[in-house]
């Protein structure tokens, strides 16, 4: 020890004391403080330290054990050595087992041993100390070791942005869940979550604020599911959540809340007010006719696919979207298993070719994209407002699909105009114009080879033609112009007044932008397709109920003729 030894001597007769002191005064650093009994011994400890503490057994205030207790009860932590002037075998086990750390008789040859026995004794217990330090440390390390293997079991099962399960240990517990729902017969649903038009959020504010989204939306849809549910992060923007013994009954009620939760919630950006919308597609078992689990979520992402396709912000369900498309089908005299698996079978070949359909279209988009970034936002917008104008027209739901479909490509024909007049930082010239009105024609000369988009092609066509018969390219006057062809015209002519993102063009409020739409209803669109777009921003709260001219656009509507489009 670099201080030395420091030994209190707790010892009576002085004689003895004498003694073993000059005995211990023979270790180098060595200083030794006598207390005649207990009471002086605790009072010495109390003031200073000591390395080593040797008792005689027999002592004016008590015995050496009653001082070997009170030592321990201060909580004082020193090498304790009973000394006692003849054997007994009783007093050193409980010496022993009270803490003393040795037992020693005052035999003839007991003084000139008691350096070699102190030495023995602090050498025994600095190794216990050093030990337990040492036993302690592998607690405090193997007490580290399992919190980082929870740490690291948890980031293997959770989705590093959102926080919440990932794609793997959702199949893992799929997995789990389906085969204890066939084994007790229990029901089980899937959801599939779709953050509706991320990628324009991405495009237009960073995909830093699209982080942000999706790690928001997660903690929605932590705060909307029940404690029994698994929700995890799919891919994307895709989330999953599985609903252990609930149907089909119970998943929609969910499913509306999660919409209503969404849609009500404010994501925020720069201090600029954000809304946004999710599609939801549900599948159930045994409802759905389902032999595994990788099927129970392709049902739902077919859902999800319904729901998106008919307008988003919606709630499908797998049973109801086959029951639905059934009805359509010519009914014959069939075993009814057969009549489900066909009808399945068709409806699967079908979502096959919309989905072919749609990713041919998003192809061509990108590619138009590649020349103006700013393109794919526009058309992307003015699809989703097409396709809210043709809603509110009551079209029949593939009808809607088509016009939106038609929006998105509408001007695809764009591609082939040169970039230094599509790219333009400014108004046109005659002939620059004359140039970019030819872009109909090409995007119908582009779309017409492709047999799945015969539909749009009119509408890509004539998006351009005026109600009054001075738009272009031939000059088609009222309905004589497609429906779609009208709706498109509204939805764009909107779109390209609101928009932000061209700095040399002034953007217009949302009630300036329907202001321009009713003034020039009935001359360059149709009343009733800004009618219904009027109607589907005042049901998205896009504007207020009294932010327009009613009665203009009433007398408008009166003039043209009603209700007929």
């Amino acid at each position: 020890m670099s201080d030395g030894i420091k030994i209190l001597l707790v010892e009576d007769n002085e004689d003895h004391a004498f003694l073993a002191k000059n005995a211990l005064l023979k270790m180098p650093q060595c200083s030794v403080s006598i207390a005649p009994n207990s009471a002086r011994a605790l009072e010495l400890l109390n003031s200073e330290s000591f390395s080593i503490i040797l008792s005689d057994y027999v002592l004016p205030d008590g015995d050496g054990i009653r001082l070997l207790q009170e030592i321990k009860k201060r909580g004082y932590c020193i090498p304790f050595v009973m000394v006692t002037g003849q054997g007994n075998e009783s007093i050193a086990a409980t010496a022993l087992k009270e803490g003393a750390d040795d037992y020693l008789v005052k035999s003839p040859g007991f003084f000139p041993e008691l350096p070699h026995t102190v030495k023995n004794v602090l050498s025994r217990f600095d190794l216990e100390e050093e030990r337990e330090r040492l036993n302690q440390e592998i607690i405090r390390k193997n007490e580290e070791l399992v919190r980082v293997n929870q740490k690291l079991s948890e980031l293997a099962i959770r989705d590093g942005l959102t926080g919440v399960f990932n794609h793997r240990h959702f199949q893992e517990h799929l997995e789990l869940e389906f085969a204890r729902a066939k084994r007790y017969h229990l029901q089980l649903s899937c959801m599939m979550l779709d953050l509706d038009f991320f990628k324009a959020i991405n495009d237009k504010y960073s995909h830093q604020f699209g982080d942000e989204v999706l790690k928001e939306l997660a903690q929605i849809l932590q705060d909307s599911v029940r404690q029994v549910d698994f929700l995890a992060r799919y891919g994307g923007e895709e989330f999953v959540v599985l609903l252990p013994e609930t149907g089909y009954t119970g998943a929609s009620v969910l499913a509306e809340r999660i919409l209503r939760n969404v849609a009500q919630h404010v994501f925020q950006h720069d201090k600029n007010p954000i809304r946004l919308t999710v599609s939801v597609g549900v599948s159930s078992f045994p409802e759905d006719k389902v032999d595994r689990k990788d099927l129970l979520v392709e049902l739902a992402d077919r859902a999800l696919y319904k729901s998106k396709s008919s307008g988003r912000n919606q709630v499908s369900l797998y049973g109801q979207v086959i029951e639905n498309f059934s009805k359509e089908l010519p009914q014959f005299q069939i075993d009814e298993k057969r009549m489900l698996d066909i009808r399945n079978r068709i409806y699967d070949i079908t979502e096959t070719v919309r989905k072919t359909y749609v990713e041919a279209t998003k192809a061509m988009i990108a590619a138009l994209e590649a020349k103006d970034p700013f393109i794919r936002e526009h058309s992307e917008k003015v699809s989703r407002y097409s396709a809210l104008i043709a809603q509110e027209l009551n079209l029949a739901e593939d009808e809607v699909l088509i016009v939106e479909h038609a929006a998105l490509l509408h001007d695809i024909g764009k591609i082939c105009i040169d970039n230094a007049i599509l790219l333009k930082p400014g108004p046109l010239t005659v002939e620059e114009y004359a140039v970019m009105k030819e872009h109909s024609i090409l995007g119908y000369k582009i779309l017409n080879p492709i047999k799945h988009l015969r539909e749009e092609l009119p509408l890509v066509l004539y998006h351009h033609e005026w109600y009054d018969g001075n738009g272009y390219p031939h000059g088609l006057k009222g309905h004589g112009i497609p429906l779609g062809s009208r709706v498109i015209a509204v939805a764009d002519a909107f779109v390209t007044m609101t928009d932000t993102c061209r700095l040399y063009r002034k953007t217009v409020s949302y009630e300036g932008a329907v202001k321009e739409l009713i003034v020039h209803a009935g001359t360059q669109f149709d009343p009733r397709a800004v009618e219904a777009m009027v109607k589907a921003l005042v049901k998205r709260k896009e504007i207020g109920s009294d932010s327009y001219d009613k009665e203009r656009l009433s007398r408008i509507l009166s003039e043209s003729g009603g209700n007929s489009v």
